[in-house]
């Protein structure tokens, strides 16, 4: 099946992935028929997702992220890096981990406690941007909500995504759910498959793939 062709304007909102894939006028190697979203793709939507930050902020000096490790870290670094390379924004990080699926397969009902494993240490901000590799679910991101609103006393709270996967059967529960998250910047809505690359792992592995491809 042929890739959807993306032109530079695009780059500049939310791109809708089809099941076949993405990619533009850079013909990369890593465009083989299981990358769904080629790493010129991924490099230019972020410039975009930066450009997006800063204007709806109303072009800051400095803005307090909270990175999700551990799928983020790689989206996290390069949008870090854009918001200073083309807006000489300055970035704090913070950091959190969290732990959802543990053994349990994704659809179980059961071990849905949420587990902390790592919590930001002296945050002293009621302004920040979550920055997630994907949303899927949206569990682990509505705990989090209630943990940065409830016993952090963050205010104003921004949610940046790389991905957003558009569930093909949610069930009522998941619905409600992700019907109270509002996802303010969001680079890649993807179809409802497994995927990997660019911080996302299989088993802890693939991580460092600059591409993001179909599991």
């Amino acid at each position: 099946m042929t890739k959807l062709f993306i032109s530079e304007d695009e780059f500049l909102s939310t791109i809708n992935v089809p099941q076949e894939g993405i990619t533009d006028v850079f013909f990369d190697a890593d465009v083989s028929e299981n990358v769904l979203i080629s790493a010129s793709c991924i490099k230019k939507r972020i410039s975009g997702l930066a450009n997006e930050i800063v204007t709806k902020n109303d072009f800051p000096k400095s803005l307090d992220i909270l990175i999700v490790l551990s799928g983020s870290f790689i989206f996290a670094s390069d949008l870090s890096r854009e918001l200073y390379d083309q807006h000489k924004v300055d970035v704090r990080t913070h950091f959190i981990k969290l732990s959802y699926y543990g053994n349990s397969v994704k659809s179980s009902k059961e071990n849905r406690e949420i587990k902390v494993e790592m919590t930001p240490a002296d945050m002293e901000t009621d302004s920040l941007i979550i920055v997630e590799d994907i949303i899927d679910q949206g569990f682990t991101l509505q705990w989090m909500l209630e943990y940065l609103q409830l016993v952090r006393s963050v205010k104003n709270i921004q949610i940046c995504t790389l991905l957003n996967k558009e569930l093909k059967k949610p069930s009522q529960e998941i619905k409600e759910i992700r019907s109270k998250i509002k996802i303010d910047y969001s680079g890649f809505i993807i179809p409802d498959i497994w995927v990997a690359g660019y911080g996302m792992d299989i088993a802890n592995e693939h991580r460092n793939v600059p591409f993001i491809f179909k599991v």
